[in-house]
């Protein structure tokens, strides 16, 4: 599950925002209740790989998490892992579970399986299926994809949005995908997510969709990164791009927005005579909020650009 950790870096200065004292399942639309702490994170040099089609690597870390009778978690539901924290481990579990730190062509695989297309979304895992995302290069197709864990065998191959005019990457083409979110699982569920092209929600045995959104927007600029994040009854969506900057958060049984939070940052960025911040290149984020409990309440931190 190493990939999935690779996922949490980020390529640029940010802001921290956190919703002061507030339920998350009731927030006002105002976007009067962030206090903000200011974090600055080095730039990475790290590009991911292009190409037309990717693969998906069963190694033996998935099969020890799986098979071990400790406390490690079998399910790996979003990006971050069971726990939020990107810890396999619960906490206090100090138990040793040789996982490999070496990978080759054949060294601690199991299985390879090709994906079609092009997806940057990290794998992942719930009750012995892997789902990722991918999408055309080009942008017009979109599709969510199940593996099967044991096997590598393609359970689904199901396309769930079209766009006739997507927006461009930009001079982001080299590092990002149209299929960057990753989806977000619970019993029963899988959440998929790839910005303003659309949300869906699909049953996790039938693969059939329950609902889906498309009218959310947002010009991503350099493309959707942020991955949804389930918290009670929300499915909580994040959209920094270049023309709007807010959180979504959508009732997950029918799709419907409950709530609609703008960023409160101050860009003071209108006199900088250069064409890629006029376009909003300061203002572009790709994070994913996360969700902790401080004295008791719920609290969600979401880092934008500034």
């Amino acid at each position: 599950m190493v990939c999935v950790l690779l996922g949490t870096l980020f390529r640029l200065g940010v802001v921290c925002h956190c919703f002061k004292e507030t339920e998350i399942d009731s927030f006002p639309g105002s976007g009067q209740d962030f206090v903000m702490q200011n974090l600055f994170f080095k730039r990475s040099n790290l590009h991911p790989p292009k190409g037309v089609c990717f693969f998906i690597c069963c190694t033996m870390t998935l099969l020890m998490f799986a098979k071990t009778t400790g406390r490690a978690a079998d399910n790996w539901p979003d990006f971050r892992g069971p726990w939020g924290d990107g810890y396999a481990a619960e906490k206090g579990d100090n138990k040793i579970y040789g996982v490999p730190t070496h990978w080759s062509e054949t060294e601690n695989v199991r299985w390879k399986t090709e994906i079609p297309h092009l997806g940057l979304s990290s794998p992942v895992v719930m009750d012995g299926r892997v789902w990722l995302t991918t999408a055309t290069e080009d942008g017009h197709d979109f599709w969510v994809i199940c593996v099967d864990a044991e096997t590598g065998e393609i359970l689904a191959n199901k396309k769930v949005f079209q766009s006739d005019n997507p927006q461009s990457l930009g001079n982001g083409s080299k590092d990002n995908s149209y299929a960057t979110c990753s989806a977000v699982l619970e019993k029963g569920r899988a959440y998929v997510h790839f910005g303003s092209f659309g949300t869906a929600c699909l049953d996790a045995e039938s693969f059939e969709v329950i609902w889906k959104r498309d009218d959310l927007p947002c010009w991503h600029y350099r493309g959707a990164s942020s991955s949804p994040v389930l918290f009670k009854d929300l499915l909580i969506l994040t959209f920094d791009g270049a023309d709007h900057q807010y959180h979504a958060a959508l009732n997950k049984n029918t799709g419907a927005t409950v709530w609609k939070t703008d960023r409160s940052a101050i860009w003071d960025d209108e006199h900088i005579e250069n064409q890629m911040v006029k376009d909003g290149d300061w203002r572009k984020g790709h994070s994913t909020p996360l969700v902790v409990e401080v004295q008791g309440k719920p609290i969600m931190l979401s880092v934008g650009a500034k």
